[in-house]
């Protein structure tokens, strides 16, 4: 009886563990299927880039699957689980000089006591093609940029400047002891008021120094503070020309 009930056990537990079996090599037949497919998607868009810089033109979609067969293995397809042997990169596309190689296929899974399990998967590899540079659009694009007006802005300003090296966008920064703070003016003759920014939650009598700007209306307790900082940025002048010019560097170049 005893070796009757192990056997039955047996017959039981020995279909579950084959099944887990077969599912675990289906598993790893699919990532070997998918890394084989990528390094092959991987060798076709690096002779993609090459063909861009010796041909200067893009190849059609017929040529990049025979190339793509070429760098795959037509018998290694036979082999796997792919459905019908077939794998189509038809939506591979061009733009901007950028190639997007993407291989689509359906990969066949046999359920035991059911029906073949289809399951579609898209692999993608991106490259550039190397098409050199042109130095007559180059040529062209300085020649156009020698007639074109640059003036010099910041992100929070409301007038522009001849020159980045105006005093106004060049801060010069001064230490200023506390004990004198209260006497300082800007050039405007207006007070200095702590900062918003590095000043917050901080006591003014805890510091020893201060840091100010001749046009800047604040004292700051870190020199690293933005507040003190500009970001300068270089844009043509149409694009501001309803703007004020700098009384500084402006008046400097005759302007109003």
């Amino acid at each position: 009886m005893k070796k009757g009930s192990i056997t039955v056990e047996a017959a039981m537990v020995l279909p579950i563990f084959m099944f887990f079996l077969l599912g675990i090599s289906y598993i790893i037949c699919l990532i070997s299927l998918q890394y084989t497919i990528q390094t092959a998607l991987s060798d076709t868009a690096n002779q993609m880039s090459l063909v861009g810089y010796f041909n200067k033109e893009e190849k059609s979609k017929l040529a990049i699957q025979i190339d793509f067969n070429m760098n795959l293995d037509n018998e290694y397809l036979g082999k796997n689980c792919i459905w019908g042997g077939i794998i189509t990169l038809s939506k591979s596309y061009y733009k901007d000089k950028d190639l997007t190689l993407i291989a689509n296929y359906v990969v066949e899974i046999p359920v035991p006591f059911w029906d073949t399990m289809h399951i579609s998967i898209e692999q993608i590899a991106r490259t550039r093609l190397f098409v050199g540079r042109d130095r007559r659009e180059e040529a062209n694009k300085s020649n156009t940029d020698v007639n074109v007006r640059y003036v010099y802005i910041t992100d929070t300003g409301c007038v522009y400047h001849e020159t980045e090296n105006c005093s106004h966008l060049r801060r010069a920064i001064q230490t200023v002891e506390r004990t004198v703070m209260s006497s300082k003016r800007n050039e405007a003759g207006g007070k200095y008021y702590s900062c918003e920014l590095c000043g917050k939650g901080k006591n003014s009598a805890d510091f020893s120094f201060f840091y100010i700007t001749a046009d800047g209306d604040r004292y700051h307790y870190d020199k690293e503070c933005s507040g003190l900082k500009r970001t300068i940025r270089k844009v043509p002048y149409e694009s501001v020309k309803t703007w004020r010019a700098c009384k500084r560097c402006g008046q400097k170049h005759g302007l109003k």
